[in-house]
C-alpha cells in the first residue's frame, strides 16, 4: 500500500528527483509545519530524514509556504540513498502467497469498472 505513495501520492517527489528502483514510503507533517519527515524504503534499505526546528519555529519557503514532509526530507535524502543502492540489481517487494492485488474504486472501495472513474490497487488477504 505504500508504494501508492511514491507512485502518485505525496512522496511522489522522490520519483521526481529520480530515484527508479521499486520503494514505498510516507510522508508526515505538524499542523504548524515545525517538523516535517519523510520514511521510505525499498526491500533492502530503509531510511528517515526529518527536518525541523525543536524550539516551535515554522518551516517556510521564500514564498510563505510550509515545508511538508513531501517537499523538504525526499531532498535531503536522495542522494544518500542513490549512493546506497547503487549498482544494487533491481528487486521487487515479497509478496505473500495469501495477498492479491485488486483494481477498486477509490471513492467507494467498491470493484473498479473499466468504464468508471480512475482506479487504485489494493492488496487484499485471499478471503477478503
Amino acid at each position: 500500500m505504500l508504494r501508492a505513495v511514491i507512485e502518485e501520492g505525496t512522496g511522489a517527489t522522490v520519483r521526481q528527483l529520480g530515484f527508479q528502483l521499486p520503494a514505498a514510503g510516507k510522508t508526515g507533517t505538524t499542523d504548524d509545519f515545525n517538523d516535517a519527515w519523510f520514511t521510505g524504503f525499498t526491500p533492502t534499505l530503509s531510511v528517515c530524514v526529518w527536518v525541523g526546528f525543536d524550539r516551535g519555529v515554522s518551516m517556510r519557503d521564500a514564498q510563505g509556504r510550509g515545508i511538508t514532509g513531501a517537499r523538504g526530507p525526499p531532498r535531503y535524502g536522495r542522494s544518500s540513498c542513490a549512493r546506497a543502492t547503487e549498482g544494487e540489481p533491481r528487486r521487487d517487494f515479497a509478496v505473500p502467497s495469501d495477498i492479491r492485488f485488486v483494481q477498486v474504486n477509490p471513492v467507494n472501495g467498491q470493484p473498479a469498472m473499466p468504464w468508471g472513474p480512475r482506479s487504485m490497487e489494493v492488496a487484499l488477504r485471499e478471503g477478503s
